[in-house]
């Protein structure tokens, strides 16, 4: 999408974004600037935060920093009441905020499961619920909540990050069906893997350097996707054909689909070599200078070429995890993992 300010249809209206300082945030801050709309910008971290309200006033756009924990509904109360005072009222309001920790769901601590689903999911609630209230008392607007397709499907080593977008699926679907004034919408963006820092910057608890899934994408593609959202509002937007994929073969053949994530993840998520166990931005924001992009552009050239390889592999894996999921009788209660870990993955 190509907008000037000037023809924008966006141009002058009240954006509110979380998570906006860096990755899939910071993108869409950037184009929504350029489209001459008035963003309200909120993160945990001031200093990164301020860097993006300038960025973005750069770019021509009136931007207000709100420094906001979106796990916590009084600040999430506060931003809305800041939305309202500086600019009048909220055109549309975009959850997005989130964090990662990496490891086994059984080991995991959890404060990390609790801090995760405070963030990913609570703050999406926290916003759904501020920016819902708005729209009721204005009888319109657009509530634009950043889900992933891993909201959808599973893979290991990332349990609370998808328990929390599977719930925000949930929400979203729940609310929909709930009644609110015929100019209120409400849109589910389920991207691929993206190329942004929340690969480096989640917990890690495995003792592995992680890097992304494949596909991987960039995430100006979700920036556009949003923005394209709020002029032509769509219940689910898929962004990247390798997580829509994904949700298909889940949905086809979901025995096969859990082989081959087992199979496959451990040994495309951890990288070669170890890393110091760490908390990440889980519990502290990340300290500037932040950016869109996670550093992964060579990895993503190389995983596209690989891509048809993958396709191949997962056309042929199907068959032989259908089989697989037989011999183990299927169904009659849990399994043990043909890996049994980041560490044997890794060898």
């Amino acid at each position: 999408m190509s907008l000037t300010s000037a023809s924008s249809p966006l141009a002058g209206r009240v954006v509110v974004l979380t998570g906006a300082s860096s990755g899939i945030g910071l993108a869409a801050a950037r184009r929504f600037a350029a489209a001459g709309a008035k963003l309200v910008l909120a993160a945990r971290g001031a200093e990164a935060l301020a860097a993006a309200a300038a960025d973005c006033r750069q770019r021509g756009a009136e931007a207000l920093l709100v420094p906001t924990d979106v796990g916590d509904a009084l600040q999430v109360r506060a931003l809305s009441e800041r939305a309202v005072e500086r600019f009048g009222g909220v055109d549309i309001w975009i959850n997005n905020a989130a964090v990662a920790v990496f490891g086994r769901a059984a080991d995991l601590p959890l404060a990390d499961f609790q801090q995760t689903l405070q963030v990913n999911f609570f703050g999406v609630l926290h916003g759904s619920r501020a920016a819902l209230e708005l729209f009721r008392a204005r009888g319109r607007g657009r509530l634009i909540n950043v889900a992933s397709a891993l909201g959808l499907v599973s893979v290991p080593y990332m349990s609370p990050y998808i328990c929390a977008k599977h719930a925000i699926v949930a929400l979203d679907s729940c609310l929909r069906l709930e009644p609110h004034p015929p100019g209120v919408t409400i849109s589910t963006i389920a991207p691929a893997a993206m190329d942004t820092p929340i690969w480096r910057h989640g917990a890690n608890r495995t003792g592995r350097r992680i890097q992304p899934l494949p596909p991987l994408y960039g995430p100006e593609r979700v920036a556009r996707a949003i923005l394209r959202c709020t002029l032509h509002p769509r219940r689910m937007v898929y962004v990247g054909g390798g997580g829509r994929l994904a949700v298909i073969g889940h949905k086809a053949l979901p025995s096969a689909y859990e082989w081959l994530a087992e199979a496959i993840v451990p040994r495309t998520l951890f990288a070669r070599g170890g890393a110091a166990r760490s908390d990440g931005n889980l519990f502290q924001p990340s300290a500037p200078p932040m950016t869109p992009r996670g550093g992964w552009r060579g990895l993503i050239l190389r995983r596209r070429l690989a891509l048809g390889a993958v396709v191949l592999l997962a056309a042929g894996g199907a068959a032989a995890g259908v089989a697989a999921a037989r011999r183990a009788g299927a169904g009659r209660g849990p399994r043990r993992g043909r890996n049994e870990g980041p560490d044997r993955a890794a060898a």
